[in-house]
């Protein structure tokens, strides 16, 4: 009860679980931004919130206080319809100071994409270099960025990638939808 880190691991773990419901099936995918936030579990997002504020209370910042603070962030769009980009940019440039893991470094790029646009998140993205090149997260985040910059074509070649190392069906499905809505558009 008195290591802020294990009530962020505990808040972490409670506020990503309360969204299980509004995730799709192992078949059809359905992201974070497209969820329905009437499914998700108010009672977890509760413990969560309350984990979260103890944690913070002991005054030691660490990762998983960062990540659940991350996932706190998404999950208020349940009671307020929004997403508070500007506070998920900041957040995940603090946990990238903290654990600047691939993944922590792309989210980044996604979240500095939606605040300052398109073309900033394909720069972030760049910046990471090389390590993107197999990590499936970073080219499907380059191809929505591409999509949203007008470069469907680019956008098209991205998600072809993204796809060509997707496992998981139901998220193969779905960029699959996504190519072929971004060949539609510009076709």
């Amino acid at each position: 009860p008195d290591e802020p880190e294990a009530l962020g691991l505990a808040a972490l773990i409670s506020l990503s679980l309360a969204r299980c419901p509004a995730r799709g099936t192992a078949d059809a995918f359905v992201p974070l931004d497209e969820q329905d936030p009437s499914l998700w579990d108010a009672t977890l997002i509760a413990a969560g919130e309350r984990d979260l504020r103890r944690a913070h209370a002991l005054g030691r910042m660490g990762r998983f206080q960062i990540e659940a603070a991350i996932q706190s962030v998404h999950c208020a769009r349940a009671t307020s319809g929004v997403t508070d980009w500007h506070a998920l940019r900041t957040l995940h440039a603090a946990l990238v100071s903290f654990a600047p893991t691939l993944g922590a470094r792309v989210a980044h790029a996604a979240a500095v994409g939606r605040v300052e646009g398109a073309q900033a998140g394909l720069e972030a993205l760049d910046a990471i270099g090389e390590e993107c090149a197999r990590f499936q997260p970073a080219w499907a985040t380059r191809a929505h960025l591409l999509a949203l910059a007008g470069r469907a074509d680019e956008a098209v070649r991205a998600y072809e990638r993204a796809i060509s190392l997707t496992t998981d069906i139901g998220a193969r499905r779905y960029l699959e939808r996504r190519r072929m809505q971004i060949r539609g558009a510009s076709g």
